[in-house]
């Protein structure tokens, strides 16, 4: 770890966990609080594990700008909140998210009303280690979104 990010992180973590665990753009749980709070919570719990990115985030940005863009992802953040039933749920990069579901609240039905998400999901046991759930939900999510491209080129 360098210097800089030493620096930068001593700032970040001495505000105060209101600044800290929220994304400004969105308003839901950010990657800081992924890291020191979500994964952990979930360690030894069984739980659904979504991983979900926004489609053609850059596309849009590159057609409509940056502040469109932004307001695209507050629009579909805003739809997930409304249409979902989950409690955590984080920005884990300018496109990524990670929602994490108690298996009795799990829908998969409504995970595709929303327009402009590609996920994925995993069904994490107990016993399962946090991170290998959350790389095969990232994994079903990119099947998904190579066989929707694959519709997309053969339509």
């Amino acid at each position: 770890m360098n210097l800089f990010y030493k620096i930068v992180e001593k700032i970040y973590l001495s505000l105060p966990n209101n600044l800290v665990y929220y994304d400004s753009l969105t308003g839901i749980y950010s990657r800081m609080y992924y890291d020191r709070v979500v994964k952990k919570k979930y360690l030894s719990k069984e739980c659904i594990v979504c991983y979900f990115d926004i489609d053609n985030l850059k596309k849009y940005n590159d057609t409509y700008g940056h502040s469109e863009g932004s307001k695209y992802i507050q629009r579909i953040v805003s739809d997930i909140l409304i249409m979902w039933n989950v409690k955590d749920i984080c920005r884990i990069g300018a496109d990524e998210f990670i929602a994490f579901f108690e298996t009795r609240e799990f829908d998969e039905i409504v995970l595709k009303d929303i327009k402009g998400v590609s996920y994925g999901w995993y069904c994490k046991e107990a016993y399962e280690d946090i991170s290998s759930a959350i790389k095969k939900a990232d994994d079903n999510m990119y099947k998904m979104k190579n066989k929707f491209h694959e519709n997309e080129n053969n339509a």
